[in-house]
C-alpha cells in the first residue's frame, strides 16, 4: 500500500499526501501514448448516493498530463473534468475527477480513456480500466452515533472501528467541531482503533461534531494498456457525535 494513497484531506479527488509526495513535478500537455502513461485511480466509498472518482495522468518522469486536443475520460459514461486546485497546481498536480453512480457488492467501475493524435501522432485505440468494488464498509464502534464525546484534555481521543483483513490497507481518521477545527490519525495497518492527539483539541469548542473514518485499499492490478497502473479504493463512514 502506497502511505500517500492513504491520507485523506482531499485534494482534486486525491490524497493530500500523495501530491506532497510526488514533489515538485510540471503539468504537460503534450501527446503522450497511454503505453507510456502512470496511471492512477482513486475511488470514495460512501455507500450512499454518488461515488467520487478521480484518475491521474503523469508521464514517465512523474509529470501531470493535462489534455487539450478533444480527449475524453469517463467513469461509467460519466465524463470526469480536469480538476487542479491552488495547491496542487502550484505543484504541477491534476486529476479527472467527477460523481457518479454507486456500484453494488459485487459491481465495478469502468474508465474509458479515448485518445486523440497531434497531427503527426496516431490517437491510438480507447483504453478501458475496470474497477471492482471492494466490499469493506467501516463501522465505527467507538464513539458511538450520537454519542456525547468529551473534549480531550491530557489524554488522546480512542476512535475504534472494524477490521477488514484485507492486504494493502491502512486506514485515516478525521474529526470535526462545529467551527472546522479538525484533528487526525493515521496509521498504514489495521490495528483497530486509531489515536488522536489530546493537543490537536486545545481549539474545539462544545457542540455537534463528527467522526470520519476511511479504509483505503491499495492495489496494483494489470496496467491494461498503460505503462503502470495504480488502485485506492476508500470506503468511508461519517457518524454525527456531540463535544462537551
Amino acid at each position: 500500500m502506497h502511505r500517500g494513497s492513504i491520507a485523506r484531506v482531499a485534494l482534486v479527488g486525491f490524497s493530500f499526501v500523495a501530491v506532497l509526495a510526488l514533489g515538485a513535478c510540471r503539468t504537460i500537455t503534450s501527446v503522450v501514448p497511454a503505453s507510456a502513461m502512470k496511471v492512477s485511480i482513486d475511488i470514495k466509498d460512501y455507500h450512499q448516493g454518488k461515488t467520487r472518482v478521480g484518475i491521474h495522468f503523469a508521464d514517465g518522469a512523474g509529470n501531470t498530463i493535462q489534455f487539450v486536443r478533444g480527449e475524453t475520460v469517463t467513469c461509467d459514461g460519466v465524463f470526469l473534468a480536469y480538476d487542479s486546485n491552488l495547491f496542487a497546481s502550484a505543484v504541477g498536480y491534476g486529476a479527472y475527477t467527477g460523481e457518479v453512480p454507486l456500484q453494488p457488492t459485487g459491481g465495478k467501475y469502468t474508465f474509458i480513456f479515448t485518445p486523440k493524435g497531434d497531427g503527426s501522432t496516431a490517437a491510438g485505440a480507447p483504453v478501458t480500466v475496470s474497477v471492482a468494488v471492494v466490499d469493506a464498509p467501516v463501522t465505527i464502534s467507538q464513539p458511538a452515533t450520537g454519542a456525547t464525546v468529551a473534549i480531550p484534555n491530557g489524554s488522546p481521543l480512542v476512535v475504534r472501528y472494524n477490521r477488514s483483513g484485507l492486504p494493502g490497507t491502512g486506514v485515516f481518521g478525521i474529526v470535526f467541531d462545529s467551527r472546522g477545527h479538525s484533528s487526525s490519525a493515521l496509521t498504514f495497518d489495521e490495528p483497530g482503533s486509531l489515536n488522536f492527539k489530546a493537543e490537536d483539541f486545545l481549539q474545539f469548542a462544545p457542540g455537534p461534531g463528527t467522526v470520519s473514518v476511511s479504509r483505503g485499499t491499495g492495489s496494483t492490478p494489470n496496467a491494461g494498456g498503460y505503462a503502470e497502473l495504480k488502485v485506492n479504493y476508500e470506503n468511508f463512514t461519517t457518524e454525527p457525535i456531540t463535544w462537551q
